[in-house]
């Protein structure tokens, strides 16, 4: 559950950030998607 509250989290920061204009982000945004695919792998979803 805290991982995903930390995703979450995560995944809203770099909203934020792309509003704002910001693509310096692109290579946390490419992590996390990593980390959640991941994820998925692990759990079998």
């Amino acid at each position: 559950m805290r991982w995903l509250v930390y995703v979450l989290t995560q995944a809203l920061k770099l909203a934020e950030l792309r509003l704002r204009g910001s693509a310096a982000k692109d290579v946390e945004l490419l992590a996390l998607r990593h980390h959640l695919a991941v994820r998925e792998r692990g759990t079998g979803s």
